[in-house]
């Protein structure tokens, strides 16, 4: 669906939303999770993100984040917070995770939204379980850079206040892409994922593969499986590539800032915290790729993150150049699976 008839249908459904264009690319973002629900390197082309085929039914649904619409919520690139461990079980944590839920008050959180022509920027106080309060603030503005395709630059910030002696909140940006696309993240050495969970054990050994130093994952939307990579192995680079077919293809890359020795406290149990700065998810019908920011505590209460963001999106051979060149990966080696 091209920008147009998918903004046209927000507005039919009486969706609240918001617009950044130039030069042809496209980006539109809702205030449930501070979410960027549709990008688009070119107006006409298809979208770069992942969406809930039943996105459009309501704006009832569509500002109750994730809770509205199941399974993935709305889609598109959100912000959570975390420790996953700490907010997201409802008493132990299950095998099967049948108790695992999205709180609330992380999604849609009650963010604020103010906006112009060349920038959105949300923002909310948070009142945490254990009495403290953060402040989250995430921004986008169109960047104007010579670089191919459309770009955004991309921020997020949480500062605790009254932050109790055990107090730790830290930040994920989570971005859900369709299925048949194919996550890549350069790392200085060939990495095997840590897993955090799977539906059928050996099923992340079994399907991860390394291209030079590139850790890399084909999409499916089947196996129910989520896993990390960490902070001292990835270079602070990502890419979603799309063979979208009649010889067209769309890739989203983003830029990040790993720090090495900072204190990464995420997990999806206890037992699994450490150094996870990179999560992937992969089933219910899509993929997600995420980065995660060290974690804000009394001792370090504000975290401040800087992302750049490129949608790209052209004849096959030129989006899976940009993407093979970005990542160190020879473009053929991008269609093996």
């Amino acid at each position: 669906m091209n920008a147009e008839a998918f903004i046209d249908r927000l507005d039919a459904a009486n969706i609240a939303h918001y617009v950044l264009e130039n030069d042809g690319g496209c980006a539109v973002f809702l205030p449930a999770a501070a979410r960027m629900i549709g990008l688009w390197a070119d107006a006409e082309g298809p979208n770069v993100l992942w969406t809930h085929p039943d996105l459009f039914l309501s704006a009832e649904a569509a500002s109750q984040g994730w809770s509205g619409l199941h399974p993935g919520g709305p889609g598109g690139d959100r912000l959570w917070h975390g420790p996953e461990h700490q907010f997201f079980w409802e008493g132990p944590p299950q095998a099967d995770l049948s108790n695992w839920r999205v709180p609330d008050f992380f999604d849609p959180g009650g963010f604020r939204a103010e906006t112009s022509r060349e920038a959105v920027r949300f923002h909310r106080t948070l009142e945490m379980p254990d009495g403290a309060t953060a402040r989250i603030v995430r921004s986008f503005s169109v960047d104007d850079s010579d670089a191919p395709g459309f770009q955004l630059r991309e921020e997020h910030s949480v500062e605790l206040v009254d932050a109790t002696r055990d107090t730790q909140l830290d930040l994920w940006v989570i971005t859900q892409v369709p299925a048949e696309t194919t996550l890549l993240v350069p790392a200085r050495h060939p990495v095997q994922p840590g897993v955090a969970f799977e539906e059928k054990p050996g099923d992340i050994a079994r399907l991860a593969r390394s291209i030079e130093n590139t850790f890399v994952w084909n999409v499916t939307g089947v196996p129910l499986v989520k896993g990390h990579l960490p902070a001292d192995a990835v270079l602070g680079t990502l890419a979603c590539f799309r063979d979208c077919g009649d010889g067209c293809g769309t890739s989203l890359l983003r830029e990040f800032s790993p720090e090495v020795g900072a204190a990464y406290r995420d997990g999806l149990l206890p037992d699994q915290v450490g150094n996870q700065c990179v999560q992937f998810w992969d089933g219910l019908g899509y993929g997600e790729i995420e980065c995660h920011s060290p974690t804000a505590t009394p001792d370090n209460p504000m975290v401040t993150e800087t992302h750049r963001i490129e949608a790209y999106s052209g004849p096959i051979t030129s989006v899976s150049d940009r993407v093979g060149k970005t990542c160190g990966v020879p473009p053929p080696l991008l269609f093996s699976s």
